[in-house]
């Protein structure tokens, strides 16, 4: 972790396939979104806001993942292969040198469950912050952890963009950062 920047964090959140029930035989969770955005740990500003599609080999979005995601088959059909999006993260995001958070445990695993399915690399340092803890812990007027939508309506910050759209779910998440960590700033 010594060699790790501290310039900015990295906020991911995914979309997977999903259905109603148990996926179909021969399918899986498999990543088809990735959100992301970096926080200036000097401004505290939010900066490098994207997003990309990933085309699944294993699964085929069902209507219920579309109706969540509003991602349809033709869409992550023209969409990266996961490898290609690991290097990106890499290479674009240097996500092997930076501390990186999400909305709870759910990415991190879900990255590592898809590493090991495609046997690519894992693209991101050791060092992940589950900001859903981090931001109950923060705020004791919760004895639970919250989603991000409740967590955004609790201080009164407004939802933007399309829940359930990485890039859009990485940007709220990263403003729920920010006040965590302008909290822990100005506590010092």
């Amino acid at each position: 972790m010594g060699n790790q920047k501290l310039d900015k964090i990295v906020v991911i959140d995914i979309e997977a396939c999903c259905w109603m029930g148990d996926p179909p035989p021969g399918q899986y969770k498999e990543i088809i979104e990735i959100g992301v955005c970096t926080v200036d740990l000097k401004t505290f500003k939010i900066d490098d806001v994207d997003g990309f599609i990933i085309n699944p080999i294993y699964s085929k979005i069902s209507k219920f993942c579309t109706e969540l995601t509003g991602l349809t088959q033709e869409v992550v059909d023209e969409g990266c292969l996961f490898m290609e999006a690991c290097k990106k993260l890499r290479e674009d995001y240097k996500t092997k040198r930076r501390i990186w958070g999400s909305w709870g445990n759910y990415d991190r695993t879900a990255f590592m469950k898809m590493c090991k399915l495609f046997q690519v690399k894992y693209p991101f340092a050791s060092s992940h912050i589950n900001i859903k803890t981090l931001f109950a812990l923060m705020n004791p007027q919760f004895k639970r952890e919250q989603s991000m939508k409740k967590a955004l309506n609790a201080i009164n910050i407004p939802l933007e963009g399309k829940h359930h759209c990485g890039k859009w779910d990485a940007f709220n998440t990263a403003k729920l950062l920010i006040t965590v960590l302008k909290r822990g700033k100005n506590e010092k």
